[in-house]
Parts: structure tokens; C-alpha cells; sequence
């Protein structure tokens, strides 16, 4: 059983058949998106941001990368962007359809 559905619990068990329990309406805990017709905003995180120096997480932001859930997020399309990235290895990304969507691609196994 998987309890929350952000996405490190969604990937640390892969090929496994498991249930999941999340106390929210949808997908994607922090990552979460609210629909309203044909708008959406992302409540939470807005970004995922990639350390290069984190080669973990990398083949996940590949396999996000390659079935094209995120795309990658200029520093100057970031709004208020924290001052401790600047000189730092790092590249953000956006999902394409939501913050939720990388969550709910996981999920979809």
C-alpha cells in the first residue's frame, strides 16, 4: 500500500501492483491542480526544480522528459524566482497539463 500519491511514493515501488490512499480529491498531493472549466491553476508546487548534482531523481525527470509530461521552464518565465538559485546547476520544469500530471503519469504505471 502507498499512502499519498507524490511521486516519490508512486516510483520507490516499481513494477509492484499496489493500492493507494490519498485524502485528497485527486492526484498529486503539493502538486496539486484545480480545474475550473478550461483553467486550471497549480496549487503548490508550480515547478520542479532539477540539481544536476542529483542523479537519483534524473531518470524519472527523463522518462517525464521523453513522454513529454514536463518541458523545461526558462529562469526568466519564473516569476519571483528565489535568489539562492542564481550561479547554482540547475534547470526547472513545468508539466504540460498541470503539476498533478506528473503524479497521475506514474500512476498510470
Amino acid at each position: 500500500a502507498v499512502v499519498s500519491t507524490q511521486n516519490t511514493g508512486l516510483r520507490s515501488i516499481p513494477g509492484l501492483t499496489v493500492t493507494v490512499w490519498e485524502k485528497s480529491r485527486g492526484a498529486g498531493g503539493r502538486q496539486s491542480t484545480k480545474r475550473d472549466g478550461e483553467h486550471s491553476c497549480d496549487i503548490g508546487a508550480q515547478y520542479l526544480t532539477y540539481r544536476h548534482t542529483d542523479i537519483a531523481f534524473r531518470p524519472y525527470l527523463d522518462e517525464l522528459k521523453i513522454t513529454n509530461v514536463v518541458q523545461t521552464l526558462s529562469k526568466n518565465q519564473i516569476i519571483n524566482a528565489p535568489a539562492r538559485y542564481d550561479g547554482e546547476d540547475i534547470t526547472h520544469y513545468v508539466a504540460r497539463n498541470g503539476m498533478n500530471a506528473t503524479s497521475k503519469y506514474f500512476m498510470s504505471g
